[in-house]
């Protein structure tokens, strides 16, 4: 980190301006298979996405495989799967294919 370095020059005021980026923060979880996860912002998790992997499935996956229960699942701006969302819709959505 310390090779990088950002210069701004506005060039309609006399203000040349000079930052170095900071390290970044960093998240640690207990998990329930007893390991800790450390993530941040840049980190990803990669899910074997079989064609015919529902809903269900793939939160079932997800539980064993990272230790983790999923709370809310987006892709773009839909919103597939949250916990706060109407329990129905929920249920009819758990054995749509992903």
């Amino acid at each position: 980190l310390e090779r990088y370095r950002n210069t701004f020059a506005n060039l309609s005021l006399p203000c040349v301006v000079a930052s170095e980026p900071g390290s970044v923060s960093h998240t640690s979880v207990e998990t329930t298979l007893g390991t800790t996860l450390r993530w941040s912002l840049w980190d990803q998790i990669v899910i074997d996405g079989r064609p015919a992997m529902t809903l269900e499935q793939f939160l079932e996956n997800f539980a064993a495989t990272q230790g983790l229960e999923v709370s809310m699942l987006s892709h773009g701006h839909s919103l597939i799967y949250a916990e706060f969302l109407n329990k129905q819709k929920m249920k009819e959505r758990m054995s749509v294919p992903l």
